[in-house]
């Protein structure tokens, strides 16, 4: 999506640029993008990303075009949108992206506030509290992204009843517990610890679909099983709310193909 303008600034970019970042380097300043501005990308982990750049791009248009962005922002933005794109949910990073701008920057800063909560419930060693603070942000990253020896295998399970596809995916890492936490306004998030010392194991029903827009399809019930006992203790939907009595013979075909006990 470059314009012929940018892609001509990007060839005049600074010799240390690789291609990817000059190429981000040229769209800024085809948007006049300020110096402070385009130091901030340069140096954010969404440089060399060149996936859903419609959403890149929009953000860009965005930000260049405020008169007073704070430029120190732009990573905790880029990093809330970079994570949305790591769990596949590209709608709710079109969302993001089309806030105003004010608004954006302030669900940014509450979202990495809720994450460094997070942290500190489940990393016994976790002191950073500055969100501004790159390294941080990507020392949790890094810890979040370490998936956790999963119960059931790698492969989700497909159940088909009465018509209909479900697919139930086991969630092994940080990142994917948060995003289940938030699509479902529940607190799954913080079984972080009690996952990667295998007391527990977390699992997700949704529909086994895709839409026809590409979007994955969203959690409808969360699952905890104990792991030693294979016992499942808690299945919840939306708000904490009990499963819908249509689903019970899905859950129960599925604990009797992993014999779990319900």
């Amino acid at each position: 999506t470059i314009t012929s303008r940018a892609l001509h600034l990007a060839q005049n970019a600074p010799a240390n640029l690789g291609i990817r970042a000059a190429l981000r380097w040229g769209q800024l300043k085809a948007l006049n993008g300020s110096d402070e501005l385009v130091a901030a990308v340069m140096a954010s982990r969404m440089v060399n990303d060149l996936s859903n750049d419609t959403i890149w791009s929009r953000l860009f248009e965005k930000v260049a075009a405020a008169t007073n962005f704070d430029s120190s922002d732009f990573g905790i933005i880029a990093d809330t949108l970079l994570e949305s794109n790591s769990v596949d949910d590209i709608q709710r990073a079109g969302w993001l992206v089309d806030l105003p701008l004010a608004d954006l920057s302030r669900h940014c800063q509450r979202h990495w506030r809720s994450h460094f909560l997070a942290a500190a419930k489940n990393f016994s060693d976790w002191k950073g509290t500055d969100i501004r603070c790159p390294n941080l942000r990507s020392e949790l990253i890094h810890r979040t992204a370490t998936r956790w020896r999963p119960l059931a295998g790698r492969v989700p399970y497909v159940v088909r009843k009465d018509g209909g596809e479900w697919r139930i995916e086991e969630l092994t890492n940080q990142w994917q517990l948060s995003a289940e936490g938030r699509m479902m306004h529940h607190c799954v998030g913080s079984y972080g610890r009690s996952c990667r010392s295998e007391r527990n194991a977390i699992f997700s029903l949704r529909p086994d679909r895709t839409a026809d827009n590409g979007v994955p399809p969203k959690s409808v019930l969360t699952i905890q099983v104990r792991r030693e006992t294979r016992k499942i203790v808690q299945v919840r939907g939306k708000w904490n709310a009990s499963p819908a009595p249509e689903l019970v013979p899905v859950l129960r075909q599925w604990a009797t193909a992993l014999d779990l006990v319900i």
